[in-house]
C-alpha cells in the first residue's frame, strides 16, 4: 500500500495554545480525549440529475455520536472553484445525511465538516458521476493512487493567525516517510462558508517543505486545503484555523 503523509504546520510567530488541553489541566484530567472519526458514505453509482443521499457516520471510540453541533457537506467538481455547502440532517445513531443532485458528469470531491464534542473533523471523499463502465475503469487506472493511499495530517494545538499581518503557511509533505520534493503544491484558502476561494501556488523550500505568505484582512474561521500534485499523484487535505 502506498502511503502519503501530509503534515501541515501553520507558522505565524506567536500561536495560541490548545484550549482543550488547558481545560483538561484545570479539571485535573490529563487523559487525552479520544478523537471523533467521520466516514463519508455515498452511493456506489451516481447519475447526473438524480437526487442521492450523502451521509456522514460520526463515532468516538465505540460511541455513536448523535449530538454533533454541526454537520455540513462541501461539494465541488474537481478543477472548478464553485463550491456548494449543504447541511446534514441528524438521522440518529451517529448518521447525518443530506440530499444532493449532481448536475454534470465528472469527478467530484465531498468534504464533510463535522463539529462535535469540541472537536472538528473534515474528511474528503472523491466520487465519480455519470461515467460509463469503460470510462470508470480508465478513470480508476489514471487515479489508482486515491484508492490505496493513506493520508495523515499532524497538527499541534489550535492555530490562531493575527489580523492584517503577513504570516507564513508551511506544508510538510512526506511520501513513505521520505520528504516529497519537486511537487506542485497549491494552497486553497477560504473563510467560513464563503463561495470565494483563493488559490495560491506554494514555493518549495527544500526537504519536503512548501510555503506561502498570506495576509488576512478579515477575522473568522478559515479553511485551507493543500493540493499536492506530482506525476499521477494528486492528494489534498483540509484543516481549519482562526484569524483574530
Amino acid at each position: 500500500m502506498k502511503k502519503i503523509f501530509l503534515g501541515l504546520a501553520l507558522v505565524a510567530g506567536m500561536l495560541a495554545g490548545c484550549a482543550g488541553g488547558n481545560e483538561q489541566e484545570k479539571n485535573g484530567n490529563t487523559k487525552p480525549l479520544e478523537p471523533i472519526e467521520v466516514t463519508v458514505i455515498t452511493p456506489d453509482k451516481i447519475s447526473p440529475n438524480e437526487e442521492v443521499q450523502i451521509k456522514a457516520e460520526v463515532t468516538q471510540g465505540k460511541d455513536k455520536v448523535d449530538d454533533a453541533k454541526e454537520v455540513k457537506f462541501e461539494i465541488w467538481k474537481n478543477g472548478t472553484e464553485n463550491h456548494t455547502m449543504t447541511s446534514g440532517k441528524n438521522e440518529g445513531k451517529g448518521v447525518y445525511s443530506a440530499a444532493y443532485t449532481f448536475k454534470e458528469s465528472g469527478t467530484y470531491s465531498i468534504t464533510s465538516h463535522v463539529t462535535a464534542r469540541d472537536m472538528h473533523s473534515m474528511p474528503t471523499k472523491q466520487v465519480t458521476v455519470g461515467m460509463t463502465s469503460g470510462e470508470e475503469a480508465e478513470h480508476h487506472d489514471d487515479h489508482d493512487h486515491h484508492s490505496d493511499t493513506d493520508i495523515s495530517i499532524a497538527l499541534e494545538g489550535n492555530k490562531v493567525f493575527p489580523l492584517n499581518k503577513e504570516v507564513t503557511m508551511t506544508a510538510l509533505i512526506k511520501q513513505k516517510d521520505v520528504p516529497l520534493t519537486g511537487a506542485n503544491i497549491t494552497f486553497e484558502v477560504w473563510r467560513g462558508e464563503e463561495q470565494k476561494h483563493e488559490w495560491i501556488d506554494a514555493k518549495e523550500d527544500g526537504n519536503g517543505k512548501y510555503s506561502i505568505n498570506k495576509t488576512f484582512s478579515n477575522t473568522g474561521m478559515f479553511h485551507v486545503q493543500v493540493h499536492v500534485k506530482k506525476g499521477e499523484l494528486h492528494e489534498h487535505n483540509v484543516i481549519m484555523f482562526d484569524v483574530k
